[in-house]
């Protein structure tokens, strides 16, 4: 946020020292960065065990995207390639993908992919010439599974369910999709079907409520109307008045010199301003706003996790 916003290192912090601290998190034998300590290498540590068991599940798959993309905002790199990605094979990789959950958990499912794709991104940009024909790691598998799996009557990787509708599916179509063909500059296998399935979701009347209506759920359904909107004109009238009324809104809520609250309708901590409401927020406006054309208004470009540019492209890398 201090990137957007200012183009500079947060108040408080040096470039040198912060990127210190975050490099000296990392796990050299994984490259991931786990929760909790790791000084005991044996695996009958609990934290190792965990990491070791299913990495890109929990805190430790979303460090690769957080801490990596900060570190890219300060002009440094990880110290270790994300070595436990490229240690998959095919087979386990799509014996990993087709375990999940993809009905009741699309949106675990999804950000485990998000993980993996962007371990594979980190990887190819930072570290391929260590790799050397393996450089690319499981990716090619990744999206060759994900391109067949994808469903081309709703474009999603998961169903809907009784309970919650389209809300599962979609919002795990926002990080796999994040990770893997928004990442790499590529195209969905089924754009106009997901813009069906997203619109039907966008009209789900539990998205107004005051716990509905968070940065989450709202995120998930622009950046894939976003990101479709690339191949396809689909509906597009419909999509423009539903980001219409979300940029009207979301505006409102904006609180200066405090920021957007993460859940600005809900009760609790969530209802209040802080940092992870503001920056996603602020990512949310400037897409609906781009969706529409007007986003050079803004002033602002989202930068790190939410960054609306490729971090890699496949067919610009050196494969010589």
């Amino acid at each position: 946020m201090a990137h957007v916003l200012t183009g500079r290192t947060p108040l408080g912090f040096e470039t040198d020292d912060l990127a210190r601290r975050l490099t000296a998190l990392q796990d050299p034998a994984t490259g991931l960065i786990p929760d909790g300590d790791l000084s005991d290498r044996g695996l009958d540590n609990p934290a190792r065990y965990e990491l070791e068991r299913r990495p890109f599940d929990g805190s430790a798959s979303y460090h690769i995207l957080s801490v990596g993309y900060a570190l890219k905002l300060l002009g440094r790199t990880f110290d270790h390639p994300i070595r436990i990605v490229h240690g998959l094979s095919t087979r386990d990789l799509v014996a990993d993908l087709e375990s999940r959950d993809w009905g009741a958990h699309a949106w675990a499912s999804g950000a485990a992919v998000d993980a993996i794709g962007t371990a594979c991104a980190v990887n190819i940009r930072d570290f391929g010439h260590l790799f050397d024909d393996e450089g690319f790691g499981p990716l090619y598998a990744l999206l060759g599974w994900l391109t067949a799996r994808s469903n081309e009557t709703t474009g999603m990787w998961g169903a809907r369910q009784k309970d919650t509708g389209w809300l599962q599916p979609v919002n795990g179509f926002y990080r796999l999709t994040r990770g893997t063909y928004a990442q790499f500059g590529l195209s969905l296998p089924h754009p106009e079907a997901s813009i069906e399935t997203v619109l039907t979701h966008a009209a789900d009347p539990s998205l107004e409520s005051g716990d509905g209506y968070t940065a989450c759920n709202i995120l998930d359904i622009i950046h894939p109307l976003w990101l479709a909107a690339r191949q396809s004109s689909r509906r597009r009238e419909e999509g423009e008045e539903w980001a219409r009324a979300q940029l009207d809104r979301a505006l409102t809520n904006w609180n200066d010199g405090e920021g957007f609250a993460f859940a600005p309708h809900s009760d609790g901590a969530d209802s209040v301003p802080g940092l992870q409401g503001t920056e996603m927020w602020l990512t949310i406006v400037w897409l609906l706003a781009d969706y529409l054309g007007v986003s050079d208004g803004l002033g602002y470009r989202p930068a790190g996790v939410h960054n609306p540019d490729p971090l890699v492209r496949i067919g610009a890398v050196d494969r010589s």
